[in-house]
């Protein structure tokens, strides 16, 4: 896995991933109906078998041990911590890139966005553009995820109050 690979051997790569998905979808399917059956017959009871199953979730999603780079088994829990720690800076940073693979990566990956989509989104904005997307947002859905803005209803609710702004030449950026 850790040897450079093709575009076509990426293709495989995540067409084998696709597979594999389908695959567990439908074990995952057979063995639901037989564990509902079970369930709606003894589970609902607060009987033996339902603190079965809560105890066999429990000690079947427990890591136990794990293996360092060096590939000794580690189970003390705080050794468990750093090999974790470990394993995901050294997957999520990087030492740097070649143009070459930089451009590689490029021209394995499809192009989405093409030149006239991109000179439509490089077109100046109107007021009545902004005003038609704001109205048709749902107004109570959740602001974002830095929850620094606001729900679409206050700016819906403020409209005329940035549009008579707007109109006056005031800046509104900060």
């Amino acid at each position: 896995m850790k040897q450079p690979f093709s575009p076509m051997q990426f293709e495989e790569q995540r067409l084998l991933h696709v597979k594999h998905s389908q695959l567990l979808t439908q074990q995952e399917k057979y063995w639901r109906q037989p564990a509902k059956t079970m369930w709606l017959k003894d589970g609902d009871r607060n009987s033996a078998y339902f603190h079965r199953k809560a105890s066999n979730r429990r000690s079947k999603n427990t890591i136990k041990s794990l293996t360092n780079e060096a590939g000794e088994w580690q189970s003390e829990p705080v050794i468990i911590k750093g090999v974790l720690m470990d394993y995901y800076q050294k997957l999520f940073t990087t030492k740097g890139t070649g143009d070459e693979a930089i451009l590689e990566i490029i021209s394995a990956t499809s192009m989405r966005v093409t030149s006239e989509m991109n000179a439509d989104l490089l077109q100046p904005y109107f007021d009545e553009e902004i005003k038609a997307t704001l109205f048709q947002m749902h107004p109570s859905k959740s602001p974002g995820s830095d929850g620094t803005t606001y729900s679409p209803s206050f700016y819906i609710l403020g409209f005329h109050i940035v549009a008579l702004l707007a109109e006056s030449g005031a800046n509104l950026l900060p």
